[in-house]
């Protein structure tokens, strides 16, 4: 192992962490791998394994290579070396690197100590530097970014690429990465908006788009793209001269030219700061703002009204009195211009038994058969629904299969170290040659912790094993596939109204387009349900409370045609109670009528997706946008909590679109670039 340096030991010119076989190494790669396993970001998950390949490199030259050589000394040691190290170009770490190395540790070896490899955390009273509060010193005013976009010569096909990219940075403020996960799909010519599927932290979201904008990737789209699409396969909205989407560097190195031709320092980010700040100054509201740039935060976007000092220079001239005494308004100060390898993959898991067909237990693990039997009774005297308690015992009866495997019959065995591994297993295991997915891992671990937190109040074990497993993260959607009334008013149309069927057909999607009604729900109406006389419905969901609500007149007429001459007919004498009948008689269920609405997307020519929530999604997105309190909706969609309503407020952008419109300088072509 050749050293770089005396302060060069940060720049490592090799993997150590793929190739040592150090007690040390051993225990960052398990950390990674339940990163991996906890459904972690592969951007999150590769930053943290260069951290991690640092800090054994750094071991490794001082001859430490077990746990036990690893104490709070050379945690300290290894914190003061981060004072001396440098990157690249070579000059000191910065504190935000200095604090992200020393947390990252930090959590390696909690991992460690909460799967019981280590007993005690080495770093657990190691002070963390103060991690540095990020101020934008320096942002381009609406003029500047002008100069910039005149740049590039858009009568040829490299500067019409680089203007639109750039009139995209600057209309909608997204991120460099966010620009690159762009898709042809994600951009909505006709409505004005983007569709951000891939933000950080995995968050989704609908931003605005400006007409002037809209105009040059109107052009793009039809000018340039054709010419370098070279596959069809490639779906990129952006593409290079190789006819593929550009990389993070690639499209760096093709921006950074133009700013420094301007004058100016920064890339992708200088957009973005400059689109929140004339914004603000123009009058926006920073919550309007922080949806737009995809803040989780309002505090991470109160650093742009820092920057937005103008109007506050304005108030401040016209209000103190030793600045109105003078009678002359003070101007803007001029400011002087300052001037890999993939990450380790692991194998394959011999684990053959498809999920869900586990057998059963053979008699080994009765004990725990006959807990699950009085934890499922207890569910059931709790009025927990019948769809929950079978999926609860599903899980669980799969996790005791496993425990019969590896001969563990007692609920005291039952560890946390345990769990986790059966979480690898579950991580590991591949259905029709894919990975399970996270949500359906998360549910299994939350069977087993519910079903461990029952085994503790009821005294069986002295403590609840699972309380700190962590579920795996699950990626923050948004109903995209909203649907038109134009494209309501096709898919009405497909329906043949002269059969029977068809007229059933006819009301169920009348009906779920005024009340935004789930699938589950309109299968399990009655026909008391209905009130024909005052044009309501009652609904009743899994553990809340009946909700009634008003139907359309439309809707209302197609009902009163089905249940007074089309019911009759498919009535059969044992099914009497159910709203809406199969062909045959029996009650409609799930699987059947979302086959039929598919059917019928397919004849109207529409590919979106969602079949009975589409016509949800759509209901309560356009009663937002027509001005409904949020409040209303909740009851109508049935939403217990009104975070589960808030997502469609994401979706409703016409707010965002009417401030993005009165306050960004391009919103509107009539405006001329000074």
């Amino acid at each position: 192992m050749k050293a770089q340096g005396k302060n060069d030991s940060r720049r490592v010119a090799e993997n150590i962490l793929n190739k040592s076989e150090t007690q040390l190494a051993n225990g960052c790669r398990l950390y990674l791998q339940w990163m991996a396993m906890k459904n972690y970001s592969s951007a999150t998950i590769t930053g943290r394994y260069y951290v991690l390949n640092f800090f054994v490199y750094w071991a490794l030259e001082l001859g430490l290579t077990s746990y036990a050589q690893i104490d709070q000394r050379v945690i300290e040691k290894f914190a003061s070396h981060l004072l001396e190290a440098t990157g690249r170009p070579v000059r000191p770490i910065s504190m935000g690197h200095r604090y992200v190395n020393l947390h990252i540790v930090k959590n390696m070896f909690e991992y460690l100590v909460e799967n019981g490899i280590i007993a005690q955390n080495p770093a657990q009273h190691i002070q963390l530097p103060r991690p540095p509060r990020h101020s934008l010193e320096h942002v381009l005013t609406h003029e500047q970014v002008e100069d910039v976009l005149s740049q590039p010569d858009p009568d040829k096909w490299v500067g019409l690429r680089d203007r639109t990219i750039m009139e995209v940075l600057y209309s909608c403020g997204i991120r460099r990465r966010e620009l690159l996960e762009l898709q042809l799909e994600d951009v909505d010519l006709h409505a004005g908006v983007v569709y951000v599927r891939q933000g950080k932290g995995r968050k989704q979201r609908l931003v605005p788009i400006g007409e002037r904008a809209l105009a040059w990737l109107t052009r793009y789209l039809y000018e340039v793209r054709p010419l370098l699409l070279t596959t069809k396969q490639c779906n990129a909205l952006f593409l290079t001269y190789k006819g593929c989407g550009f990389t993070s560097s690639g499209l760096a190195n093709t921006l950074r030219p133009y700013l420094q031709a301007a004058g100016h320092k920064g890339v992708c980010h200088v957009f973005r700061h400059a689109m929140a700040t004339v914004m603000l100054d123009n009058g926006a509201d920073i919550s309007s703002i922080k949806d737009m740039l995809g803040h989780e935060l309002l505090s991470s976007t109160q650093i742009y009204t820092h920057v937005a000092t103008d109007k506050l220079r304005e108030v401040y001239d016209r209000t103190h009195p030793a600045n109105t005494t003078t009678g002359k308004k003070r101007g803007k100060v001029k400011r002087e211009k300052t001037i890999y390898k993939p990450l380790y993959k692991w194998g394959g898991h011999p684990f053959t038994q498809k999920a869900g067909r586990l057998k059963q237990p053979s008699g080994i693990c009765s004990v725990l058969d006959e807990l699950l039997g009085k934890h499922l009774a207890a569910m059931a005297q709790k009025n927990m629904s019948s769809l929950t308690i079978a999926k609860r015992r599903r899980h669980l009866r799969q996790f005791i299969a496993w425990c019969e495997l590896r001969a563990i019959n007692k609920p005291t065995d039952i560890s946390h170290v345990l769990i986790e591994r059966y979480h690898k297993d579950l991580y590991r295991r591949r259905h029709k040659d894919k990975p399970l997915n996270p949500a359906y891992i998360g549910r299994h671990l939350v069977s087993i912790r519910g079903f461990c937190a029952w085994l503790c109040e009821s005294g069986v074990i002295p403590s609840n094993s699972a309380a700190k497993i962590r579920l795996p993260r699950r990626l923050k959607t948004i109903p995209y596939s909203i649907l038109t009334q134009e494209e309501i008013e096709k898919i009405l149309a497909q329906v043949d109204t002269t059969d029977v069927l068809g007229v059933r057909d006819r009301a169920i999607m009348e009906l779920l387009w005024a009340t935004g009604i789930r699938s589950g729900e309109i299968c399990r109406l009655c026909l008391a349900d209905i009130d024909l006389e005052e044009k309501t419905v009652r609904i009743t969901a899994a553990q809340s409370p009946p909700r009634i609500i008003p139907i359309t007149t439309r809707a209302h007429q197609w009902m009163k045609i089905y249940v007074c001459q089309v019911r009759p007919q498919l009535q059969r004498q044992n099914y009497s109670n159910a709203l809406f009948l199969g062909r045959f008689g029996p009650p409609l269920g799930p699987c059947t009528l979302n086959q039929n609405l598919h059917r019928y997307f397919q004849k109207a020519g529409i590919q979106k997706k969602g079949n009975c929530s589409i016509f949800r999604h759509t209901l309560a997105t356009t009663m937002l946008e027509n001005g409904a309190d949020i409040r209303f909706v909740q009851q109508i969609l049935g939403h217990r909590n009104l975070g589960s309503t808030q997502i469609y407020t994401k979706v409703s952008i016409r707010k965002l679109k009417e401030v993005h419109t009165q306050s960004h300088p391009t919103s509107q072509i009539s405006r001329k670039s000074k």
